[in-house]
């Protein structure tokens, strides 16, 4: 009895772990018990239809499909744009180089400007700052108005260098020569506004050396040199134009003779000269001379008894007789009032009936 027993327990058994782990139908979804699993032992899970939820299982071409519609989490390359969706970029280092990403800190905020005539001037490499349009025109050079100063602020250094009245040098570090250039205008302050015209410009490593003329009412100090302006134009505002103003004068109101003279000898009878600056000149003289019976002729020269340039000769038996002529000069250099005669009479300068006056004008103006 107890072996029949015994039996019928075995076959409950044996029947109890024939029973699949899954419960199958002929048709309709197969549902795995809690906590099972499904070992394929190297096999292929086959005839699986495209997915239609998150939780269905997929085909390897569907899969396959996926990635390359995806971005990979290292390397690869767009094939086309990316739309963020209002989403941002972040973890993104700085840019340095052309087409790489700039970051935030990188990239000048147009929320600098605060007006809608606001300007962002540069005032470092890489270095921005506002600007209100009056700022702005004060650096431009232009008036409330809207018409240009013609000056243009200097960037540079100016530092006292010599000076051999009326013209003065100053230099500046490095080569301006294609910034600075004769007959440029410039003004400074040394303690009030001061104008000169660059009469000479020239680079001497390590400096160019800036020669100007001062005219008659300025002078450069051996001083601090500040607000420095240059301009190419011919009447920037406050320049003083009258040519008075750019002019070197000798003249003298005196008569003078001289008795018994050797026939086509040079005689700066008055010792009258007139010493020229650096630069490009209108160079003039007037004077009324007589020869007695002889006729008599005039010419300013750089010595004072010959005559070094024709087209400063000019002759008369007796009244007024001037020259002039433009001289471009790269030294400073002494002109002087000679005459002779043809013959022995006497020769004579009438300064008591016409002033005897050279004039030096400056034609960089």
């Amino acid at each position: 009895m107890k072996r029949l027993i015994w039996s019928l327990i075995t076959l409950i058994l044996i029947i109890a772990m024939a029973i699949p782990i899954f419960s199958a139908v002929d048709s309709g979804p197969i549902t795995m018990r809690t906590g099972a699993n499904i070992t394929m032992q190297s096999g292929y899970l086959t005839g699986l239809p495209n997915p239609s939820i998150g939780t269905d299982a997929a085909p390897w071409k569907s899969v396959q499909g996926a990635n390359s519609t995806h971005l990979l989490l290292t390397g690869g390359t767009m094939a086309g744009n990316v739309a963020w969706g209002g989403y941002k970029l972040t973890g993104l280092g700085n840019g340095s180089s052309a087409q790489e990403s700039a970051t935030y800190s990188q990239v000048v905020r147009h929320s600098l400007a605060t007006a809608a005539n606001d300007f962002l001037v540069a005032s470092a490499s890489g270095q921005f700052v506002k600007k209100t349009l009056a700022e702005t025109k004060t650096i431009l050079g232009v008036t409330s108005g809207g018409s240009s100063t013609g000056w243009t602020a200097s960037d540079d250094t100016w530092t006292y260098s010599s000076a051999d009245d009326p013209t003065y040098v100053f230099t500046i570090s490095g080569d301006k020569t294609l910034t600075y250039y004769q007959g440029m205008k410039i003004n400074l302050t040394q303690t009030t506004v001061k104008y000169f015209v660059i009469t000479k410009v020239a680079y001497s490593a390590p400096n160019t050396v800036v020669t100007i003329y001062g005219g008659t009412d300025y002078d450069l100090a051996n001083a601090a040199i500040t607000v420095p302006y240059y301009s190419t134009a011919r009447a920037p505002a406050a320049f003083p134009m009258a040519l008075s103003k750019w002019s070197v004068v000798a003249s003298d109101s005196a008569d003078g003779t001289k008795t018994t003279p050797v026939a086509g000898t040079w005689y700066n009878i008055r010792t009258l000269s007139i010493s020229v600056p650096i630069g490009n000149w209108i160079l003039k003289y007037h004077v009324y001379i007589s020869g007695a019976a002889d006729a008599t002729d005039a010419t300013l020269s750089t010595t004072n008894n010959g005559q070094t340039d024709s087209d400063f000769t000019a002759g008369s038996w007796y009244g007024s007789v001037g020259r002039w002529k433009e001289v471009s000069l790269t030294a400073k250099t002494t002109y002087y009032l000679n005459e002779r005669n043809t013959g022995t009479t006497t020769i004579s300068i009438w300064g008591t009936k016409v002033p005897t006056k050279i004039e030096a004008i400056c034609s960089l103006l």
